[in-house]
């Protein structure tokens, strides 16, 4: 429902025929942008080309096997429109089984924390109730730039050092208390579906980091 958007599709080199499918989008749709990657290059710098190219004052990453309520932006504009100086926006999630379509609904902020913009102080920061997840909030631009928050390349878990040093760093958060986003669960060629033990050391790599930017 809300229509002035930059939508930047990057094909990471896939195996199927999504490129087809994008093109298809992109000529019916001019504020679709297809960018190619010349080789595979993981989730994390996928998405940071998506970031490099983008235009707009905000930023969301959306993976291609989720969905957004048909009014999520126009919602989120709205709140962008009527508060200054946000850093992220955070919106709830609903997950759905791809097997039994069964549903899990997610609330992880306080009551008294929602629908305001909240500064964001050390000892705030300390009992924030967090998700790592990149996809249940919007960024901005210019908050991501100046804290250089970037992607990593790891090969899973590559959400969690970027949503820490977001933590980290934000400094104006505003919590709305909408499932706006549906997260897909359960799909076999989903790489959350293929972790195993050694992927645990991207989550401590990912925290030893964090710990530097705290000196």
């Amino acid at each position: 429902t809300y229509t002035n958007l930059e939508i930047i599709c990057v094909e990471d080199c896939s195996t199927d025929k999504s490129r087809e499918i994008l093109e298809d989008y992109a000529k019916k749709d001019p504020r679709i942008k297809v960018i190619y990657n010349k080789e595979n290059s993981k989730l994390g710098p996928t998405r940071n080309v998506g970031f490099f190219k983008a235009t707009g004052d905000y930023i969301h990453f959306l993976d291609s096997d989720d969905w957004l309520e048909i009014d999520a932006y126009e919602q989120l504009v709205q709140i962008i429109n009527t508060n200054k100086n946000i850093d992220i926006i955070y919106f709830y999630l609903q997950e759905i089984s791809n097997i039994d379509k069964s549903l899990k609904k997610y609330y992880p902020q306080k009551p008294e924390n929602t629908n305001k913009v909240i500064s964001i102080d050390n000892k705030f920061r300390k009992n924030i109730e967090y998700l790592e997840q990149v996809w249940n909030k919007i960024y901005s631009k210019d908050f991501l730039q100046d804290f250089n928050i970037m992607h990593n390349d790891y090969a899973c878990f590559e959400d969690m050092e970027f949503s820490l040093k977001c933590r980290i760093y934000a400094r104006n958060i505003y919590y709305l208390d909408k499932i706006l986003i549906n997260y897909r669960t359960v799909r076999k060629d989903s790489l959350t579906d293929k972790y195993n033990l050694n992927d645990i050391n991207y989550i401590l790599k990912s925290y030893l980091n964090a710990e530097k930017w705290c000196q």
